[in-house]
């Protein structure tokens, strides 16, 4: 007896990682709809790539038969670090957290200096790549945590400073 595998469709389901919680979320703009035969897995990888994740190992099933399969692939957000060089100033702590996650930063301190701005001095990527930038062009830090470590310098401005010394004898 010769058993014929039929052409069947399968559904692929992508849920993220939440950014507050260790719950996940189904990104509907990911969803996938591939065809395979009855019994198989899905020939090609159904892990796709994407910046700020790490896919979860998840067991892979075969295709049904009737076409009720249906894959869902879990990815973890990363956690990235954002490092700032203060050059003498103070007030600015790193910021370590999830990739998207939103963040503000206070403006730095330092005594004869008004702050200026930030310098991107380098960033490194998921594969350890380490990309450097030179010179102090202004940029604006980003809104949420990006999907790479990066490292910001202050750039300062010395500014007139009035002072008093006062001698007690």
């Amino acid at each position: 007896m010769t058993t014929i595998k039929i052409p069947v469709r399968y559904t692929v389901r992508y849920l993220l990682q939440n950014i507050n919680n260790d719950l996940y979320t189904e990104d509907p703009d990911l969803y996938f709809v591939g065809e395979g035969l009855e019994g198989d897995y899905p020939k090609d990888s159904i892990e796709i790539d994407l910046p700020g994740f790490t896919p979860l190992f998840h067991q892979p099933a075969e295709i049904a038969a009737d076409g009720s399969i249906e894959f869902e692939v879990r990815y973890d957000r990363n956690y990235y670090l954002i490092n700032f060089q203060l050059e003498g100033g103070y007030g600015v702590d790193p910021v370590y957290a999830r990739y998207e996650t939103p963040f503000v930063v206070s403006v730095p301190i330092k005594h004869g200096y008004r702050f200026a701005g930030w310098d991107l001095v380098s960033t490194k990527d998921a594969d350890g790549n380490i990309t450097y930038y030179d010179g102090e062009s202004i940029v604006s830090l980003p809104g949420t945590v990006p999907h790479e470590n990066q490292t910001y310098k202050a750039i300062w401005e010395k500014v007139d400073t009035q002072y008093t010394v006062v001698f007690w004898k």
